[in-house]
């Protein structure tokens, strides 16, 4: 949203243009003027931080009425307010706009990848959600939407990088990335890039190319055919950019479109909106969704390694949706937001099973296997019921009945949705199942991973647990000091090894093929609890770990055994 000579053009969404319909222009007009209002007093030069922040906050004060505002130059704020509760649009579509610029009123510092892009979710993503709300599209087109939103302004910052720097003091790199590649903030100013700082910039595009792989599916999914058009012309303006910035020099000169660009984007944009919505498995990025499941270290990639194709895709992709899902609800996001992405991805669901395309590419995967497997609705929404447990705020010693149904939830949905995918169908013995073998596997989690949860302030130890163990506090840095936590952890653990035993006893029931992956998976996490309970339950850290080789060792037991 922030750019160096700052017009309707420029923004991330098309602001005020001829596609859009006649009757929403003048809202449209209205948003990008607050927009606009608020980012010019963020960058004035001759105002003081503390005067930013008082005229940013008068305009949030006219907007929630705080005030009775009696001049006229912010008069359009009233307007906007009464146009905006007219089309039922969330406020917080503007007040994220001001906790942006707040942010660069402040001159904030961004020390990773992803605070940077969390700015970007403040400072533009607001922008597409609200032209994706006017035009009343699903929920589940946000999150593409906003993958789009964080590609375009990367780049302007990329864009008005010296600006920035030289102008502004700001800089919209992130911290560590400036180390790793040996750029220093001066060389920002330059009237060159460095080789350095060339080798920096393609690494950030790198990660734009990514960010607009996601996108590519909103011009397809939209209902509104002048939105789709103009998705449509902006993707593909944004790879043609992407190529330039790659080439160009972007301290030497403005990185700007030629008219050839403008009709090469306005052809291939079509083809966006035009392409095939079969699902196709060439092209259904399911590589991407393997790189998920590796990158995470996690046992479940050795336990299902070993399962045919298809079978084994379809959970990689069930390991995907969960981790996506929690990557959510542990994020840094505002709660408002999370419950919007939550919300999204229960609109997404809501397209799968209606049989509609999907908006996302774990979407279109579950899309399939839901079809292939007959995997309920009802529990990919039971799994986001007990993860939002944590928004919007974390869990801090449950109740026992509480606890149970977030481990059904968060372990007993994976464990059942597994169980058909590996050939189950008796329901008594998948409900049974999923339930021991899920609170066994959570439990362990919740023992292994205590102090980690404590620093994200989180507590999953149920407080019947703690008062058994006289520990009076709740709060999760002070339970983890206390001297008789191991009491409490023992008598978790004492659950975990009676639904380990159950879990084992059910499993001889089940077919040799289906019973496999059940006990590799089952194996590795019974291991895991061994090695805790074998050093005693006082001790908290480090966490218990298995070797590939180990892990292998398992695999090939339960291979042999089945």
């Amino acid at each position: 949203m922030k750019t160096r000579h700052k017009q309707a053009k420029d923004e991330n969404f098309p602001v005020g243009s001829l596609l859009i319909d006649k009757k929403l222009r003048p809202l449209v007009a209205q948003y990008y003027r607050f927009a606009r209002y608020a980012d010019d007093i963020a960058d004035n030069p001759k105002l003081s931080m503390k005067d930013n922040l008082l005229q940013l906050g008068e305009m949030e004060d006219i907007l929630y009425e705080r005030i009775d505002y009696k001049g006229r130059k912010l008069a359009f704020i009233k307007t906007l307010r009464r146009d905006f509760i007219g089309e039922n649009l969330s406020f917080s579509l503007l007040t994220d706009l001001l906790t942006a610029f707040r942010q660069d009123a402040r001159n904030y510092k961004y020390e990773t990848w992803g605070q940077l892009v969390e700015y970007c979710r403040w400072s533009a993503a607001p922008v597409g959600r609200f032209m994706l709300a006017l035009h009343d599209e699903n929920p589940s087109t946000y999150l593409p939407g906003t993958a789009l939103c964080v590609a375009l302004q990367i780049q302007n910052h990329l864009q008005d990088l010296k600006y920035d720097a030289k102008l502004l003091k700001r800089v919209y790199i992130p911290a560590d990335m400036l180390k790793e590649y040996g750029v220093k903030v001066r060389d920002l100013s330059n009237d060159r890039e460095t080789p350095q700082l060339s080798q920096l910039k393609k690494a950030i595009l790198q990660k734009v190319q990514g960010l607009i792989k996601e996108a590519e599916i909103l011009p397809s999914i939209v209902k509104s055919r002048r939105l789709r058009m103009e998705l449509g012309v902006i993707l593909s303006l944004t790879v043609i950019m992407v190529k330039k910035l790659e080439k160009g020099d972007v301290l030497a000169k403005e990185i700007k479109f030629s008219k050839f660009d403008w009709i090469a984007a306005a052809v291939r944009g079509q083809r966006l909106v035009y392409k095939d919505e079969n699902i196709d498995d060439k092209r259904s990025g399911m590589n991407d969704i393997k790189k998920i499941v590796r990158k995470s270290g996690t046992s479940f990639f050795w336990s299902m390694r070993f399962l045919p194709k298809a079978k084994r895709e379809a959970m990689y992709t069930l390991y995907a949706f969960c981790r996506h899902i929690d990557d959510i609800v542990d994020g840094d996001s505002s709660i408002a937001e999370k419950q919007e992405l939550l919300q999204a991805w229960r609109e997404e669901l809501d397209n799968i099973y209606d049989k509609k395309v999907p908006a996302t590419e774990i979407g279109r995967r579950i899309y399939k296997n839901c079809m292939r497997f007959k995997l309920p609705k009802s529990e990919f929404l039971r799994l986001i019921d007990s993860i939002s447990m944590d928004v919007p705020n974390p869990v801090q010693a449950p109740r026992l009945s509480d606890f149970y149904r977030y481990c059904r939830g968060v372990a007993g949905v994976p464990g059942s949705l597994s169980l058909r995918i590996f050939g189950c169908s008796d329901e008594k013995m998948i409900e049974e199942l999923s339930s021991s073998l899920g609170n066994a596997l959570q439990i362990t989690n919740i023992l292994r991973d205590v102090k980690e949860d404590a620093l994200s302030n989180r507590l999953y130890i149920p407080r019947e647990f703690l008062q058994k163990a006289e520990i009076t506090a709740t709060d999760p840095r002070t339970v983890v000091t206390d001297k008789n936590l191991a009491i409490a952890r023992e008598e978790l653990a004492k659950i975990a090894n009676e639904d380990f035993k159950k879990s084992y006893e059910l499993i001889k029931y089940l077919d040799k093929k289906t019973a496999c992956p059940v006990k590799i998976i089952a194996g590795i996490y019974k291991k895991y609890f061994d090695i805790m309970q074998e050093r005693g339950w006082e001790v908290i850290s480090p966490k218990p770990t298995i070797g590939r080789f180990g892990k292998l060792a398992l695999a090939v037991k339960a291979l042999l055994a089945s």
